[in-house]
């Protein structure tokens, strides 16, 4: 059996750049799973998750696409869920696979250019050693 430890890092929404969007982020190489802790989301009431689709160039426009997680079983396709309508004051916990090793973001429900509070999402990766 192996070990585990876990690293976190803190998401802001809306960050500096980005409006309702969080920055871009990447699951750790290693990571097994992955637990995201909302807070009062000020304002919204919920937040998604987005995936960058793979640009063929440097001068294609970058495209964000709501995340569907596809969590397996044993040989099987056990469910599958819509990473959209994260509500606030949750913890969500998911494996890995269901994220892949993507470019992510957070995405407050809010129009794109509202004007919110920043709040902080705690994203914590479990880690095999």
């Amino acid at each position: 059996m192996k070990n585990q430890s876990y690293i976190w890092e803190e998401i802001k929404i809306p960050d500096t750049v980005n409006g309702v969007n969080s920055r871009a982020f990447t699951p750790p190489r290693g990571a097994k799973t992955a637990v995201f802790i909302l807070p009062d989301l000020n304002g919204s009431t919920s937040c998604k998750i987005q995936v960058l689709a793979p640009q063929r160039n440097d001068q294609e426009a970058e495209s964000w696409f709501d995340l569907l997680a596809v969590i397996f079983g044993v040989g099987a396709t056990v469910g599958a869920m819509n990473l959209a309508g994260f509500a606030e004051q949750t913890a969500y916990s998911l494996p890995i696979q269901g994220l892949g090793g993507s470019t992510l973001r957070f995405v407050a429900n809010n129009a794109q250019g509202s004007t919110i509070d920043a709040f902080t999402i705690f994203v914590i990766w479990g880690m095999d050693l």
